[in-house]
């Protein structure tokens, strides 16, 4: 018990001597700052992030042509509406109404069908254009979405053994962008 009480024996503890470091930083910072008044900074200008076309004078703008399927749940129809833009900008618009009916093979293939006339009207006017944009607004089923890719695949012509047949680019875009559009038209989105 005795013990506890007691005062515990020290340790000497040398205590590090710091005047030789103080003297090495001190002797760094003039040597950084005599090395950093010879450097030059230089300033980079990055320029608005922003979307710009060249175009080159001999070959027209490109057309970007889209593909919007927009359903009407009221009047159980889908609006297919082909724009471009370009020279000569412009836009088609097919009406497929479903009948209560009808199988989901049957819409599907009506979906197809209008597709594949709007893609034709098209390549007549512009039979170079092989690019094109699918966007289908939130409420289109997935069948739809495959029908309209076939239709824009069918106007490229059948496909045969000895013949290499053209194909399209399809790139899809967001429904965001199919409801957009619905707004600019003025109509309500589903």
């Amino acid at each position: 018990m005795d013990n506890l009480f007691q005062k515990s024996k020290r340790r000497h503890i040398r205590e590090l001597n710091v005047v030789p470091i103080l003297d090495m930083m001190t002797t760094l910072i003039i040597f950084l700052l005599q090395i950093t008044s010879f450097m030059e900074f230089t300033k980079i200008t990055i320029p608005p992030s922003s979307t710009s076309v060249i175009t080159d004078p001999v070959r027209p703008p490109p057309l970007s042509p889209k593909i919007f399927l927009m359903a009407n749940e009221k009047a159980s129809s889908l609006k297919v509406q082909l724009m471009w833009a370009g020279e000569s900008s412009g836009a088609n618009v097919e009406i497929v109404k479903f009948d209560k009916d009808s199988s989901k093979i049957e819409n599907a293939a009506a979906v197809l069908k209008a597709v594949d006339k709007l893609v034709n009207e098209f390549r007549k006017e512009f039979p170079g254009e092989q690019n094109f944009q699918l966007g289908a607004s939130s409420s289109i089923p997935y069948q739809h979405v495959v029908s309209a890719m076939d239709g824009i695949q069918a106007a490229f012509g059948p496909k045969t053994e000895k013949a290499v047949r053209e194909v399209a680019n399809i790139v899809l875009v967001s429904y965001q962008d199919v409801n957009a559009e619905y707004l600019r038209s003025g109509e309500v989105v589903e």
